[in-house]
């Protein structure tokens, strides 16, 4: 369902920004209930930085999470905080098409069915 959620996401978002916005509000509104009774936490963001637009999600278990694990073009992977990580994206302008998902069972995950398992983790993605 995440996964047909994102692809019309990534479809729609170049047609018309808030008629997209407000389609999909209903749909995150549904997932956010269906999760919350499994006591997951889906927290869903577009955030706008240099006119491009990156799509954060948080999926986690009811616990705070500090930092994140990030897996870089070139296999760098290192531990950033969410504020550092905005600092990151905004000063770095090749920033593009990078997966991000910290994994509470596993050490690392770079695929979006990973979500499938109900590991939680966050997932930030760039549309194209």
């Amino acid at each position: 369902m995440v996964v047909k959620f994102l692809n019309k996401i990534k479809y729609n978002y170049k047609m018309n920004n808030y008629f997209m916005l407000y389609k999909f509000n209903k749909i995150i509104y549904y997932l956010n209930i269906l999760l919350y009774n499994y006591n997951y936490l889906l927290r869903f963001y577009i955030i706008s930085i240099y006119n491009k637009y990156y799509i954060f999600i948080i999926f986690n278990k009811y616990y705070k999470m500090k930092y994140f694990k990030i897996y870089v073009k070139y296999n760098q992977i290192f531990y950033m905080s969410y504020n550092k990580l905005l600092n990151f994206i905004k000063l770095n302008k090749y920033f593009k098409g990078l997966l991000i998902l910290y994994s509470v069972k596993y050490k690392f995950i770079t695929h979006i069915l990973s979500l499938k398992y109900k590991i939680g983790g966050i997932l930030i993605f760039y549309i194209f």
